[in-house]
């Protein structure tokens, strides 16, 4: 829970689109960081799951929480589009890195103890945990803000970055596939990394469950990519900029409900799933005709429903795995789940203003429905 919580203290996250666009970029240009910091991610994804099948996952999580504090550090120092994009390449290694890695790590250490069951819960507090973090960082960065500057916030992320890599450090590093293991923990025939990797892959491939799970994740995901607009979508609104963060806060209040009754959610009915869907799309769809307030009051709805899906299809496809490439297959699950935000992102980039784009997602979004079902 500290982990989880410490890694998404960044008071960055709520301003780092509004710091893009003070700096001179447009929105074109904005999406095409987010793009490159997708393609990134989407590049190495595959490959550093397969090395978190075969070395350390903590110390993989140290390394990811020290890009990203580098990646910070470069936004400041050098705030041109060059340096953007440099930020984000190293956030996207960090990010491939940790995507998959903590998820493997959390569950290996749940069969350790018998109670795999306990995942989706677990999952969805730690993701409460995180996204309350995120929300006490949403908080500060306004003072922060109105006492001083993007430098002074993005600062503060730095430091942040450097706390969340010394928790990591303390975190667990639970043996992989236990029931192949012996009782010292360790296997007979350790795998190398294209092992991992070829094993990891043929098993989405050769799983009906398995390619199941990883078509939902990337299709919450993809609908999930409206967090990374939510600055531009209260500018647009006409919000004064130093009021943003504490509209911003009103989503991370539904993220965090919505995950912590995440396992609750994974034992709902498929109708009720559907309707959960369909009130998710119905937020999105009211945004671009009501006040900024209440378009964050549609988001912070919509917000909470699709992490809590989110959690719930992790966890179906977690439970699916049976072979000892966990990370790799989580990390298929990541590379498509990017590959969906590409999608989102190259629609934002060329279609219409980020408050209407946001209300045409919803159709979308109810494409979801079918994919949610849970399987017979």
């Amino acid at each position: 829970m500290l982990y989880a919580a410490s890694r998404e203290f960044v008071p960055l996250y709520a301003v780092y689109a509004l710091l893009f666009r003070d700096s001179g970029l447009s929105v074109a240009q904005i999406s095409s960081l987010f793009a490159i910091w997708t393609l990134v991610s989407f590049v190495l994804e595959v490959p550093s799951g397969a090395l978190a099948d075969v070395v350390s996952r903590r110390l993989l999580l140290v390394i990811a929480a020290l890009l990203a504090a580098a990646s910070f550090a470069t936004w400041i120092l050098v705030p041109t589009y060059l340096g953007f994009a440099v930020g984000f390449v190293l956030w996207g290694i960090g990010g491939a890195l940790q995507s998959g890695t903590f998820e493997a790590l959390i569950y290996d250490a749940l069969a350790r103890d018998g109670r795999t069951s306990s995942y989706a819960g677990l999952a969805g507090t730690a993701e409460a945990a995180s996204t309350t973090s995120t929300l006490v960082a949403l908080l500060v960065a306004s003072p922060l803000l109105a006492t001083g500057s993007f430098e002074l916030v993005g600062w503060a992320s730095v430091g942040a970055a450097m706390i969340a890599a010394l928790v990591a450090r303390r975190l667990p590093n639970p043996p992989r596939g236990l029931s192949e293991r012996d009782s010292d923990g360790q296997s007979d025939d350790e795998p190398g990394w294209l092992d991992a990797l070829r094993s990891g892959t043929a098993e989405v491939v050769a799983s009906r469950a398995v390619a199941r799970g990883v078509m939902l994740v990337a299709a919450v995901a993809g609908v999930l990519v409206v967090d990374e607009y939510t600055p531009l979508i209260a500018d647009d609104l006409g919000a004064p900029t130093e009021t943003i963060p504490l509209l911003l806060a009103i989503p991370m209040v539904g993220q965090i409900v919505g995950t912590a009754l995440a396992g609750r959610a994974a034992r709902a009915s498929s109708r009720t799933t559907a309707a959960m869907v369909v009130v998710a799309a119905a937020g999105l769809a009211v945004v671009a005709s009501v006040g900024s307030v209440g378009a964050f009051v549609a988001l912070g709805v919509t917000t909470g429903i699709l992490w809590a899906l989110s959690i719930v299809a992790e966890a179906r496809l977690q439970d699916a795995i049976t072979g000892t490439s966990r990370a790799t297959v989580m990390s298929v699950a990541g590379v498509a789940s990017e590959g969906a935000g590409l999608i989102v992102v190259g629609w934002y980039a060329f279609g219409p203003s980020p408050v209407t784009a946001t209300a045409l997602l919803a159709v979308a979004t109810v494409l979801l429905i079918a994919l949610a079902r849970e399987p017979r």
